[in-house]
């Protein structure tokens, strides 16, 4: 047990590991195989030595025109003034244009690469499990443990030589998982992703070859397609000339700057060509260390999820940059954003996406093999696996939620480049629970029957129960209606992921203001973007009034089928219409609770007292609210109570009370949305 544990009490299990303990057979790679990369390895080596040796070539041909051509040029012809300007200029620019396109050679030499984007590295005392995990995945396919592990907001997961070429020669390892990746697939998919990662470096000299191809590739491209300001410069200087010389000389210079990187062009065309024959085989040889791991089917649903899950990014990012240009609000976590995105895809998409797959084929310039041939790879197999466990791979994080919001900050900042601030961040975990809150029953019953868009369809209000004169009737119009609404699900699905965004910014913006009117006089308050986000909120719901409508129509059908099969209908309206007024308090309850839950983020480590004060009145209008009584704008005594018994001081007592009025609220909206639930699920089983 780690000191860790001791100190908290308690101790982690890792049982889950042991079926990796025994290792997977590993694959061996032919000699046929070895000696192709090594032949591929040396033709790539041959291709920077060309680039040097055209880089020699230009330079002696600048020194050789500069010593030997001075004195032929300048003693022919008349000894005319412009006839002597002429002969200079023609000795002249050559020496000017060969210096400037040697230069422009040699610069991707001298230049530095860019600065990476930026990963969060992780300590292995925070996350115990996940490097435990790690380290069995490692011994299972028989590769070193990295000797560091980040994170960052990609949809990958990537290892490779810490220092580049410096651990060239060793096992100095590091490995980088995307977040995005891990938040969405399970324990046994994140292990089989792994084992593909580090299945490279089990290949030894295969992998170290491999590396050197990718480096050389690499190279190739920056200096083909990477420019900086002495490109800017020569364009600019071309463009501004004014003497006919002037024109002439840059017109040529860049001229030889264009065709050596065409020379160079072709040059890393071939080396690209070369190479990825090899590349493809090196990826076939990885997956099936990730076919042994994780089995066949794993494999293939696997490779079927990134595809989607690629799908959902790029939905994913449109919806970001709406969001971000109308409210300059984005969600603190990539990964749990994408994990919604990924769950309201369309079930039309997904099949599409799949079957777009097995269409796929590989070009002559691919570095992968398409995902086609990997998954009949796959098939051919047939490998059960040593590895199984479908829980989610959050659950190897101590708490995935805070390396989720540090690397989406990062991401935001280092990779996109927006000037994203603290307070412009919407919780997205609370965003997913207020939508389950709303939607599903206290009890987890009921099933989401409005498409993340309860909050403004509901209350209902229902007929008597009048039974049906023609039950056949009316039961052809509720399948009708049902189909009808479930063909719109993937607009209501976007409209619901619109009134989210909005509901968190104006819960934030309605916090911002709270705190303001507790530390400056309210006269001077700008409540505009509160009501703002509020208009955004009562234009949604006015946009769906023809669904509501819909949904009032097949809720009432129900109803009148129900009293004309039996006599349970009068009890399901008596119930709903009970508990009417409960949801509405409870609604408004809710919505007073993410206010409250932004205040508790804004205030944390914030002195002022008048400040402080402000969340003890939030709790004590949404106890106002729930009771049904007037709040006033004193503390409750419920809520100072629970201070003083709270063992842990004020924050804990607000932990606490933040708990207790999340399961009320929950409850209350539950009870209601379950009774709903109840009437319309009791009319579908009776059509059945």
């Amino acid at each position: 047990m780690s000191i860790d544990e001791e100190k908290s009490g308690t101790a982690r299990d890792y049982s889950f590991l042991e079926p990796l303990e025994g290792g997977i057979r590993r694959p061996r790679p032919g000699v046929v195989y070895t000696c192709g990369l090594l032949l591929v390895a040396f033709t790539m080596v041959l291709l920077p030595l060309i680039y040097l040796a055209l880089i020699g070539l230009g330079g002696w041909a600048v020194y050789y025109h500069t010593v030997h051509h001075f004195q032929p040029i300048m003693s022919w012809g008349t000894l005319n003034w412009r006839v002597m300007v002429l002969k200079f200029f023609i000795y002249a620019a050559p020496i000017v244009v060969g210096v400037i396109v040697v230069f422009f050679l040699l610069k991707p030499l001298l230049s530095r690469r860019a600065k990476p984007p930026q990963s969060l590295a992780l300590n292995p005392a925070a996350e115990p499990v996940l490097f435990a995990f790690i380290a069995a995945v490692c011994r299972a396919v028989g590769a070193p443990m990295p000797r560091r592990v980040d994170l960052d907001c990609q949809l990958n997961a990537a290892a490779g030589f810490r220092r580049g070429f410096l651990s060239f020669l060793g096992s100095d390892l590091v490995l980088v998982i995307g977040l995005p990746l891990a938040g969405n697939l399970t324990v046994a998919e994140l292990a089989g992703v792994l084992a593909h990662e580090f299945g490279h470096f089990g290949q030894g000299l295969g992998m170290r070859l491999s590396y050197l191809i990718g480096s050389i590739n690499r190279w190739f491209a920056r200096v083909v397609f990477e420019r900086d300001g002495w490109d800017i410069w020569l364009a600019e200087a071309t463009e501004q000339a004014d003497e006919w010389w002037e024109v002439v000389l840059f017109a040529i210079a860049q001229a030889g700057v264009g065709l050596s990187r065409l020379i160079l062009h072709g040059l890393m065309l071939v080396g690209h060509g070369i190479s990825s024959f090899m590349s493809r085989q090196m990826e076939y040889d990885a997956d099936l260390y990730e076919i042994r791991l994780a089995g066949s089917d794993v494999f293939e649903k696997t490779t079927q999820k990134l595809a989607t899950l690629g799908a959902a990014l790029e939905k994913t990012y449109k919806e970001l940059r709406v969001q971000w240009n109308t409210s300059r609000h984005l969600p603190d976590s990539l990964p749990a954003t994408l994990r919604l995105t990924h769950e309201q895809l369309p079930g039309s998409m997904v099949s599409k996406i799949h079957g777009e797959l097995g269409l796929r084929r590989s070009g002559a310039f691919a570095t992968h093999p398409s995902p086609a041939e990997r998954i009949r790879q796959a098939r051919r197999e047939v490998e059960a696996g040593i590895f199984h466990d479908d829980r989610p791979a959050t659950v190897l994080f101590e708490r995935f939620a805070i390396p989720a919001r540090q690397v989406t900050i990062l991401h935001y900042s280092e990779d996109i480049g927006l000037p994203v601030l603290p307070e412009m961040l919407t919780p997205t975990e609370s965003d997913e629970s207020s939508a389950k809150v709303a939607n599903q029953s206290a009890d987890a019953g009921a099933p989401d029957l409005y498409f993340g868009l309860g909050d403004l369809l509901l209350p209902i209000e229902l007929s008597p129960p009048v039974p049906s004169e023609d039950a056949a009737a009316t039961l052809q119009e509720i399948e009708l209606l049902d189909s009808q609404l479930a063909a719109l699900e993937p607009q209501l699905r976007s409209l619901a992921g619109e009134y989210l965004a909005a509901r968190a910014g104006w819960a934030k913006a309605a916090a911002a203001e709270r705190i303001q009117a507790a530390v400056i006089s309210p006269a001077r308050l700008d409540s505009r973007k509160v009501a703002g986000f509020q208009e955004v909120i009562d234009s949604l719901r006015h946009s769906l009034h023809e669904i509501a409508a819909a949904y009032t129509r097949r809720l009432n059908l129900s109803v009148t089928l129900l009293a004309a099969v039996g006599p349970d209908a009068a009890s399901h309206v008596e119930d709903a219409a009970r508990l009417v007024a409960d949801y509405r308090r409870c609604r408004a309850a809710a919505d007073e609770l993410q206010v409250a839950e932004e205040l508790k983020r804004l205030l944390q480590g914030v002195e002022n007292s008048s400040a402080s004060k402000v969340l003890s009145r939030q709790f004590g209008q949404i106890e106002a609210l729930l009771s049904g009584r007037d709040s006033d704008a004193s503390e409750p005594k419920s809520v100072s109570t629970l201070r003083l018994q709270a063992g842990g001081g004020a924050k804990d007592a607000d932990n606490q009370n933040m708990a207790r009025l999340r399961e009320t609220v929950r409850r209350g909206l539950g009870a209601y949305v379950g009774a709903l639930a109840g009437i319309w699920l009791a009319a579908k089983s009776e059509s059945q």
